[in-house]
């Protein structure tokens, strides 16, 4: 499958790596403005997006740049964004404790993991499964939610 990976965490790519390139045509980027333009002109089956991400300078005016590095839930977004390039599985997995960040809390509201369709893509948003060094287990979310 070619799959996308969307997060800003260092940690959470390079696991992605790990656990996905040897088995899928992988790309992984840390930016959500580079997401939707690789979205735009790339076919992927597969698209996995982080939750939260630091707002960019790209997307922020001159009133908007006092938020400029501050997390703001951008899965919700990027997951009806990927669907309208129409990419038949798009996953929001967040790290962060329903505890921990509102938006986190917000992925409960989903329940027990059905999709929702937008369009034709079945899109999931869910608390990520951790691997034992605590970072996204992205096999397991592949194998889950897409085979």
């Amino acid at each position: 499958m070619k799959i996308l990976i969307v997060d800003d965490s260092l940690a959470q790519r390079r696991a992605g790596k790990v656990q996905l390139a040897s088995t899928h045509d992988l790309t992984m980027v840390a930016d959500y403005t580079d997401a939707v333009e690789l979205a735009r002109n790339t076919a992927f089956d597969v698209v996995l997006l982080d939750l939260l991400m630091p707002a960019e300078e790209k997307t922020l005016g001159t009133e908007g740049l006092k938020f400029l590095g501050e997390e703001i839930p951008v899965g919700f977004p990027l997951a009806v964004k990927m669907a309208l390039y129409n990419v038949p599985h798009i996953i929001v997995a967040t790290d962060t404790g329903h505890h921990d960040h509102p938006a986190s809390a917000i992925i409960d509201w989903f329940g027990s993991h059905e999709p929702i369709k937008i369009n034709d893509s079945m899109v999931y948003f869910i608390h990520a499964p951790l691997t034992t060094d605590r970072v996204k287990d992205w096999h397991t979310i592949v194998e889950k939610f897409i085979s």
